[in-house]
């Protein structure tokens, strides 16, 4: 995303890695790791003031604003109940340790390989990830449910009201497979009948309880049509998506239509001073689409309002320490940050899905 900072380039080579300090790493670290994912990055961030273990803010009321239309002289208008709630984040801590031996360094000196950024790129790379998959979990509140033998009737088929379902986690069965799934009715079917099952799959419980989620009109097939459907229920709710994220692999699927032509503009044509999203690739009816998420399941279109979305509580921002370990001639590096996110609208997020390859209507 390029409205963020640029990061340092370390200027040391593999040659130097003995001398470098803790300081030159927390600075490279933490200016790669302000390129935020693709989830993150839709979230208002907040620095939480040190000290505070708890960062509130503002949740969108549920109560609707009453407009009195044609009043007569004299006559009073209706009074419009409006009141804010607090939602609380709590920091959720992340770390990582990483040892680099001064040796494996000097073995490989000759290739002139900077080893010391190559680190550091997959340090920042980790990093951003963990916290790109919790925002993606607070933006849907993804739970998981696990079902047994005794929820397949005939030993085939599960019906939960825990859906709709994203994906299936694991499963082990004691013959066969799953065969499908139909997402919006939240229905399991499995291949033959079985004795002994356990599967556990994930849902959005954010979806089940706004209700802003739907099938695709063709069960294994996405297309822009159910998503510009889904788009006209979140406008009936007054909540206008301003972002567009599906799968890499449902792109060609969903916009290679002709007749889509004036509806998509290509990022490529965008002007050269234009800011962009991290994943950003195009506009759609006045959505930024945004693909290279490997997090979200193939077949699901998410439709956003960001505008609504919700918080980042920053706590503490990446912070660095680096150890020397004269023992076994390394250095330690330990990365650790602390925050969290929480949404202020439960209806700024819609969900198109049952688009994936082993979706079918049940």
């Amino acid at each position: 995303m390029n409205d963020y900072h640029e990061y340092v380039e370390l200027a040391l080579g593999t040659a130097d890695v003995a001398n470098i300090s803790g300081v030159d790493v927390s600075k490279s670290i933490l200016e790669k790791s302000q390129l935020k994912g693709i989830f993150q990055q839709l979230y208002k961030s907040r620095i939480v003031p040190e000290g505070n273990l708890v960062f509130k803010y503002p949740k969108s009321p549920s109560s609707s604003l009453i407009v009195s239309e044609n009043v007569s002289p004299n006559s009073s208008i209706a009074v419009s109940g409006y009141q804010f709630n607090a939602g609380t984040i709590n920091p959720r801590k992340n770390g990582l340790r990483v040892e680099l031996s001064l040796e494996s360094i000097e073995d490989v000196s000759s290739s002139n390989i900077d080893l010391v950024e190559k680190m550091i790129n997959e340090i920042s790379n980790e990093v951003r990830a963990v916290n790109d998959a919790r925002a993606f979990t607070v933006c849907l509140n993804i739970q998981s449910n696990t079902l047994t033998e005794s929820d397949f009737t005939g030993g085939t088929l599960a019906t939960s009201t825990l859906k709709p379902i994203l994906s299936i986690i694991s499963s082990t069965l004691n013959t066969g497979s799953i065969s499908s799934w139909d997402s919006s009715n939240g229905k399991i079917l499995l291949s033959g009948s079985v004795s002994s099952a356990t599967v556990v799959y994930c849902y959005s419980n954010q979806a089940r309880t706004n209700l802003q989620y739907m099938n695709c009109s063709t069960a294994k097939t996405l297309t822009y049509d159910d998503i510009l459907s889904m788009r006209e229920t979140m406008i009936t709710n007054k909540i206008f998506p301003d972002v567009l994220i599906i799968n890499d692999h449902d792109f060609p699927e969903v916009f290679s239509y002709a007749e889509l032509a004036h509806l998509f503009t290509s990022a490529s044509v965008y002007p050269k001073d234009r800011e962009l999203l991290e994943g950003e690739i195009g506009s759609f009816v006045n959505m930024k689409v945004l693909t290279g998420s490997t997090i979200v399941p193939q077949g699901i279109a998410i439709l956003v309002d960001s505008k609504r979305l919700g918080y980042e509580g920053i706590f503490r921002e990446l912070d660095t320490k680096v150890e020397d370990l004269p023992e076994s001639y390394s250095k330690r590096i330990n990365v650790w940050d602390e925050r969290d996110y929480g949404t202020s609208d439960s209806l700024a997020v819609g969900l198109v899905v049952n688009g994936g390859s082993i979706c079918a209507d049940l």
